[in-house]
């Protein structure tokens, strides 16, 4: 199926109006409160060549600021030359944008694409930590990054930016996988094997190289099990990351 790029450059403008008039006004205290929650949605594979591993973001909500917004690594536009060619090379640059949960989640019912949500059990610091920091990348001179397939996506923003900022420190599983980038995205690629061209441009050998599950995070439903089974800890105890 070829993509509708009139679709997807409106949807891609509707993202930004959004972005500027709907998510900005509403954080600027830069502070949640009590009832504060923080998830990650992780949402199945499309049709498109760009959606075709699925999709990571994180959503906060703060129902005492009328908040709920979804801070989104996967937004770019079409408007670059040679898109396609450039996206098989990785090429191209994304941006972080803010928009609401209510515009975030019919995308994904009109594509017929399901999205699971994972509440993670960060304290109160660790929230408003996570809320600032996204909110300091999403400023214009901080949002745009070099998509790489493998090490630099939407679901790697999130794990590292969870990381980093949650408050406590997160473990994930350490045992050794006997797959390999290759290995984990042939099922993946079933209507695109041209993109296999970019992939050895990009990665060449070490594509073919057995990788750590912690690597295996580039792809959403990857990282959805790789959260579901990590722990976090703070100086007096350790708990499920995930609700």
């Amino acid at each position: 199926m070829r993509p509708n790029f009139s679709l997807m450059l409106m949807r891609y403008f509707l993202l930004l109006l959004i972005s500027i008039l709907v998510i900005q006004p509403k954080v600027k205290a830069q502070s949640l409160g009590p009832e504060a929650t923080v998830s990650i949605l992780t949402c199945d594979p499309g049709r498109e060549v760009y959606s075709m591993y699925g999709h990571t973001a994180i959503r906060i909500s703060d129902p005492a600021q009328g908040l709920d917004a979804v801070f989104n690594y996967g937004i770019f536009s079409f408007e670059s030359d040679n898109f396609l060619y450039r996206f098989a090379k990785g090429e191209t640059d994304y941006l972080l944008m803010g928009q609401q949960f209510s515009s975030f989640l019919p995308e994904y019912e009109q594509d017929q694409r399901s999205v699971y949500e994972q509440v993670l059990n960060l304290s109160a610091e660790g929230k408003n930590k996570l809320f600032i920091a996204l909110l300091e990348n999403a400023k214009e001179e901080n949002r745009e990054y070099r998509y790489n397939y493998f090490t630099d996506n939407c679901a790697t923003r999130v794990r590292d930016m969870i990381e980093r900022n949650a408050g406590g420190k997160i473990q994930f599983p350490t045992q050794q996988s006997t797959q390999s980038y290759r290995d984990l995205i042939n099922d993946f690629h079933h209507s695109f094997r041209w993109i296999d061209f970019g992939i050895d441009l990009v990665i060449s050998k070490p594509a073919d190289v057995p990788i750590p599950f912690y690597a295996h995070m580039f792809l959403p439903e990857y990282l959805h099990d790789q959260f579901s089974k990590a722990t976090i800890s703070y100086s007096d105890a350790s708990q499920p990351l995930v609700q």
